[in-house]
């Protein structure tokens, strides 16, 4: 994953101070995950067992 942040915030049309800025506070929240590869994986794999989850539910 290449984890660029002026791309990302391109292709999601957010501000690049912005999409910094919720990064950080993602990080805050959750940890370190734009520098530790093994918490980058286990919130993959979270969001994807929860789009799972609901997309069963509905």
């Amino acid at each position: 994953m290449n984890m660029n942040v002026a791309e990302a915030s391109r292709i999601l049309h957010f501000h690049y101070n912005t999409l910094r800025y919720r990064i950080a506070k993602l990080e805050g929240l959750v940890g370190p995950f734009t520098t530790d590869r093994n918490l980058l994986l286990e919130l993959a794999l979270a969001l994807w067992v929860f789009e799972y989850q609901e997309a069963e539910t509905s």
